[in-house]
C-alpha cells in the first residue's frame, strides 16, 4: 500500500501493525517495533521533497546535455 494512501492515518495504521506483530517470543527471531514517533511523517516528507528536487535538477541537466548534443550534431 503506498504511503500516500495511508498518510493521514499513518499513526493508526502503524500502531495496528505493531499490535499485530506483537512482541517476539523468548528465543524466537524478531524484534520489537518502536512506538509511533510523530516526527516520522515530516521527516519522510522532507526526504521525499529532497528526492523530488534532486530529480528535477538531474532532468534539467539532462535536457541541457541533450540540447548541446543536438547543436553539435546540427553543425556536422
Amino acid at each position: 500500500m503506498p504511503f500516500t494512501a495511508i498518510y493521514p492515518g499513518f499513526e493508526e495504521y502503524f500502531e495496528t501493525l505493531r499490535s499485530l506483530a506483537g512482541e517476539p517470543g523468548e528465543g524466537q527471531p524478531g524484534r520489537r517495533l518502536p512506538p509511533f514517533d510523530t516526527d516520522w511523517p515530516s521527516i519522510f516528507l522532507q526526504g521525499h521533497q529532497r528526492r523530488i528536487e534532486m530529480w528535477k535538477k538531474a532532468n534539467q541537466e539532462a535536457w541541457k546535455r541533450k540540447e548541446g548534443a543536438q547543436e553539435i550534431l546540427a553543425k556536422l
